[in-house]
């Protein structure tokens, strides 16, 4: 993805994926942290059915939201948004700033001018590094999250007789009871995700925009393409960045719910397969991969009307 070296480094997804020639105007910010927000608000009572299915292998989908609906009303579909809302402003400002920056080095290391665009395989790999730098931001957000959409439901949180009514009182509970390094329990699976994702993002949207600008009697560029086909790129690119390497999303959650107290990432890996086969790996698959298209249109979108 040719990205203007001009601009702001450290726009959101939505700017970066626009166009590489796009001008962002000075309160675009305002786009981002509005795009970030409603993105979040729209996916996230998915995001709770998906860990949900991951941890609780006997239910299906539907038992999944009749037991949320029941035991928390349809506010459960929202329970642990708050981390996941603060940390999108600096997941945002670190991955791109991130990408930004190993794109630099690329071309340092490749003897690329600024003046020449980066191949699709040099982006992806700047995508797959930067990935690797959230995850660190990631980590502890998702497992807060994780651990708050399941206290309810795990009988290994339950039991414990402490239920937690936010991310700050969970926050100061693991911090005091595990230290810092509580915090980055499942941070390998996190990491595993946001690399192969992160690759598989810019990747899958560079393709996507290629072809359109092939099948477009008029579009000889990306700055030649509608607002609505960036979005379709966009979307294309969010399924692919949950599809790629699936599997290590749920063994993340399942780590990072609790379920599995302190066993490393490769014990529950065999756990997982001697319990569920090949198919506990892809629990929520279906739902995961689904609701990324209309989360990331409406972020895409959102940008748009906002910037």
């Amino acid at each position: 993805m040719e990205l203007s070296q001009r601009k702001d480094r450290a726009t959101t997804l939505a700017a970066i994926a626009v166009a590489p020639e796009v001008k962002i105007k000075q309160d675009s910010r305002l786009g981002d942290l509005i795009s970030g927000f409603t993105g979040k608000l729209v996916e996230y009572p998915f995001d709770t059915i998906k860990v949900h299915l991951q941890t609780q292998p006997n239910q299906s989908l539907w038992t999944c939201i009749r037991s949320i609906v029941k035991t928390e009303g349809f506010a459960g579909f929202y329970t642990g948004i708050s981390a996941p809302l603060l940390g999108s402003m600096a997941e945002n400002a670190v991955l791109f700033l991130a990408y930004a920056q190993i794109q630099q080095l690329i071309r340092f290391s490749t003897g690329t001018k600024e003046s020449d665009p980066l191949t699709t395989a040099q982006l992806c790999c700047a995508g797959g590094l930067s990935g690797a730098v959230v995850s660190y931001v990631l980590t502890p957000v998702e497992l807060l999250k994780c651990r708050l959409q399941m206290q309810d439901y795990l009988p290994e949180l339950a039991s414990s007789g402490k239920r937690h009514h936010g991310a700050l009182s969970l926050f100061k509970h693991i911090v005091r009871s595990e230290g810092i390094s509580g915090l980055y329990k499942g941070h390998t699976g996190t990491v595993l995700r946001e690399v192969a994702g992160g690759a598989a993002w810019f990747g899958v949207y560079e393709v996507s925009v290629k072809k359109m600008i092939e099948m477009s009697p008029k579009a000889k560029k990306k700055q030649d393409l509608t607002a609505w086909q960036l979005m379709g790129a966009g979307a294309l690119a969010g399924m692919s960045y949950n599809a790629a390497l699936y599997p290590s999303d749920v063994i993340k959650s399942r780590i990072q719910s609790g379920l599995h107290n302190n066993e490393g990432f490769c014990t529950v890996v065999k756990s997982i397969y001697k319990q569920q086969g090949i198919r506990g790996f892809f629990r929520g698959f279906g739902i995961t991969v689904a609701r990324s298209a209309p989360s990331s249109g409406v972020i895409f979108l959102t940008y748009v009307l906002y910037t």
